[in-house]
């Protein structure tokens, strides 16, 4: 039930009284129009990036071909952002094949590098020095293409076991060196391994961003697509300009077609979840650039008790 009170000033030969009168509103009554809130947010994308994959694999692993099935999905989402991409692959310590948004097919290309036969007699390097060699390749490539401001992200699939090894790279060395390339907004580590080769990066996911998860149980479309959608900077998070009054709640994302109308897609509350920490909309999974995340609500405070 909302209270209102109302002052009314009562004249009578000369004295003024003030006279309090309380209306009572029911409650689910509409809150007044300039406390109903709906913020309109614009989804970007990056103009640039550049990704680096680092795939090492067991003998006879199915790792290949989950990667190559799920690869059109990533590409796709680049494509979609309308963002000028480069995508550097490794395969057991391999030289990069660089495939980039001017190319036919370019998860073809990458889905046939990561089937091609591997050398039986050349051992597959140590996780790190594999990303020490590839991210030196890369470095040197973004040099000369005058790509080095360029956001860079890196993704490391292995499914190897625990990597016994020593890598020959010194481990602070490399952090020191990949951790200064870029502002930290604009460099990434992420991974799908499994827990010895995550352990052998602690070092760098110490001080680089980035996502990791299990190898053995990984849903590949999500993986990759989760990886695409941060390369190409699409948010999943969103600020809203008010605090929401709690269940007033109401998010669509809206979508142009290429005949000018606007697709909307209502969400239930399974496709977000709000954040009262930072007052955001956190999507499960991110729009495409040019869409519009609406969401409408009741500013707090506006219902009363």
């Amino acid at each position: 039930m909302r209270h209102l009170a109302v002052l009314g000033l009562l004249g009578c030969s000369g004295s003024s009284d003030f006279v309090a009168t309380e209306i009572i509103i029911p409650e689910g009554a509409p809150a007044p129009e300039d406390e109903q809130v709906q913020d309109v947010l614009l989804q970007t994308a990056a103009a640039a990036v550049d990704v680096v994959w680092l795939v090492e694999s067991e003998e006879d692993s199915e790792l290949p071909l989950s990667i190559q099935a799920a690869a059109p999905l990533f590409f796709d989402q680049l494509i979609e952002a309308e963002v000028d991409f480069r995508v550097g692959l490794s395969v057991e310590g391999s030289g990069l094949l660089w495939v980039d948004s001017s190319s036919d097919k370019p998860a073809g290309l990458v889905g046939d590098y990561l089937l091609a036969p591997v050398a039986p007699e050349t051992p597959a390097p140590h996780p790190l020095d594999a990303t020490n060699d590839a991210l030196k390749a890369a470095v040197s490539s973004r040099e000369a293409l005058g790509r080095s401001s360029v956001p860079l992200h890196v993704l490391v699939i292995s499914d190897l076991d625990d990597p016994k090894r020593t890598p020959n790279v010194q481990v602070e060395e490399l952090t020191t060196w990949v951790s200064g390339l870029l502002p930290p907004e604009d460099l990434s580590l992420s991974g799908i391994t499994g827990p010895g080769v995550a352990a052998s990066f602690d070092s760098l996911r110490a001080v680089i961003d980035g996502s990791w998860s299990e190898v053995a149980t990984a849903d590949w479309s999500a993986e990759l697509l989760e990886v695409s959608a941060e390369a190409a900077g699409l948010q999943t998070e969103f600020f809203l300009s008010a605090l929401p009054e709690r269940g007033t709640l109401r998010v669509s994302v809206q979508t142009p077609t290429d005949d000018g109308t606007l697709e909307v897609l209502d969400l239930d509350e399974l496709d977000y979840a709000y954040d009262n920490q930072r007052n955001t909309i956190v999507l499960s999974s991110a729009p495409s650039a040019g869409s519009s995340v609406v969401v409408n609500y009741v500013r707090a405070g506006s219902l009363g008790e």
